[in-house]
């Protein structure tokens, strides 16, 4: 809900509790691989680096250049 305040300002208890686990302990095998399956990695999605043509134009783009 939005009443619920963003991640990074909930206490550490709070964001265990929310993820339903023990923060001294962490998740078992078996728990890591149920939530990696059901979530996906923890990983970002790559972007193509911009080719340096690219990178040399848009320096026009803005008038103070």
């Amino acid at each position: 809900p939005a009443s619920d305040p963003a991640w990074h300002a909930r206490t550490t208890a709070a964001v265990a509790a929310a993820l339903a686990v023990d923060p001294a302990a962490g998740l078992d095998s078996a728990e890591a691989a149920t939530r990696l399956a059901a979530h996906g990695a923890n990983q970002l999605a790559e972007r193509a680096p911009r080719p340096a043509w690219k990178k040399f134009l848009d320096q026009f783009r803005n008038l103070l250049v």
